[in-house]
């Protein structure tokens, strides 16, 4: 049976900044058996601190999330630096995965269609893939469903990226979202996958809990149910109730896949 985490974005910027307990008790309280921390609420000199609150709430953590805005030579000079910061805590944190998401010039306007942008974070991918290998780290690049405009042009480009350097955790309500079907989606990119996001969305496009939505999670579960070495993390990026009600409702929904 595959592992269950809980991205934390759901407790938004305020608590993931500045009531990272909270986080963490509520993620137990709610079921999980580990959680995924945003790297740019973390810093390598607190690192003690959330060591301290793993043992506590005995929770594992399943990965740090990294990532911005790379479309230019200009905003690579400006963020790169944050991306060897994660590498950072990581190793302080003992992980050997990262997670990768790419956002577009002007975020959060969601459209992103444009080539250049794409292969500047391409280059990105490749240059920070290298580093978290050389450190023991496989980096692993989160969807979204700008990548399949334009006949999944930037996930072409982004599969360009040596898979060595880049690997894979797919999205299924952003894959759902982009048009395509998420089972036949980790079906075919099943080699570079090493995790996955379970996110949730409505047929208007809202996020919400798990099982309440369109997504097939049963099919994308059916493929991993026996694998014990795979995370699967749900991800709610806001909850119209509280955290902790959603949380809840999104472990018991995954636990409910599992047959416990």
């Amino acid at each position: 049976m595959p592992k269950f985490a809980c991205q934390c974005i759901t407790w938004g910027p305020a608590n993931n900044s500045e009531n990272k307990e909270l986080i963490f008790r509520e993620v137990k309280q709610a079921g999980f058996a580990g959680l995924e921390m945003g790297a740019r609420n973390l810093r390598p000199e607190f690192v003690d601190f959330y060591k301290e609150m793993l043992d506590k709430y005995e929770l594992e953590l399943a990965a740090l999330h990294c990532g911005g805005e790379f479309t230019s030579d200009a905003a690579i000079e400006k963020n790169y630096a944050s991306l060897q910061e994660a590498i950072t805590i990581a190793k302080a944190m003992g992980l050997d995965k990262l997670f990768f998401s790419g956002f577009p010039n002007g975020w959060p306007d969601f459209k992103r269609d444009d080539e250049s942008e794409f292969r500047y974070e391409a280059k990105v991918l490749e240059r920070f893939g290298k580093e978290c290998l050389d450190n023991g780290i496989t980096l692993c690049y989160h969807n979204h469903h700008w990548e399949f405009l334009k006949d999944k042009m930037g996930l072409n480009i982004i599969f360009d990226v040596n898979p060595d350097y880049l690997k894979l955790v797919p999205d299924v309500g952003w894959v759902t979202r982009g048009g395509d079907d998420p089972v036949e989606f980790v079906k075919k990119y099943a080699d570079r996958i090493v995790a996955l996001h379970f996110k949730e969305f409505t047929a208007q496009g809202d996020f919400t809990e798990l099982g309440t939505g369109i997504v097939n999670f049963p099919g994308v579960y059916e493929l991993y149910k026996d694998d014990p070495d795979i995370w699967i993390v749900a991800e709610q990026d806001q909850s119209k109730t509280t955290p902790l009600e959603s949380a809840t409702a999104n472990c018991r929904y995954l636990k409910t896949l599992a047959g416990i």
